[in-house]
């Protein structure tokens, strides 16, 4: 198990994460693992490399970016970020990522539906991948497309991409 500590510069490697630490595990072989802890930081290409390397993480990177809108970056994101990813329902891995729409609700008053919480790092790179997919790809044009014309604002559009792009 490697732990990749976030920094302000990129990901750190470490062996141990306290309580404030912000961390990704990553499970692979022990060779990958010995590499890559020997190298301080990890870049993005380190970790490119790094999925490479690990077969199962491959073949869910070639799934991921085979969806028009999502790219190296977001699939990198996903894969570190987003273990769960594939083992959870789509009510819940929405919820962990932060994209599911929360009550507002107190007694008789009915608030505003909001999302917020879950993973930040996910949930702004499945932002981008929603922006790129909602132009791009027939299927969440349609979806984005519709509901502008039911007159919602298309930040709540682009939101509803980012959550079937994550559920689909």
């Amino acid at each position: 198990v490697l732990y990749l500590l976030r920094t302000k510069g990129g990901f750190t490697a470490s062996g141990s994460s306290t309580y404030n630490d912000y961390h990704i595990t990553l499970t692979g072989g022990v060779n990958a693992a010995a590499e890559i802890a020997g190298q301080k930081p990890v870049n993005a290409e380190q970790i490119a490399a790094w999925i490479q390397t690990l077969p199962e993480w491959q073949e869910k990177e070639q799934l991921l970016q085979s969806v028009p809108g999502i790219g190296p970056v977001s699939a990198a994101t996903l894969l570190a970020e987003l273990p769960e990813l594939g083992s959870l329902n789509r009510q819940q891995i929405a919820k962990l990522v932060g994209v599911a729409p929360v009550n507002r609700d107190s007694g008789i008053f009915r608030g505003k539906r909001t999302i917020g919480g879950g993973r930040v790092s996910v949930r702004n790179a499945l932002y981008m991948a929603a922006l790129v997919a909602a132009y791009r790809n027939p299927v969440f044009k349609a979806v984005y497309q519709r509901l502008v014309a039911l007159g919602k604002p298309k930040k709540l559009a682009l939101v509803a991409v980012a959550r079937k792009l994550l559920t689909t």
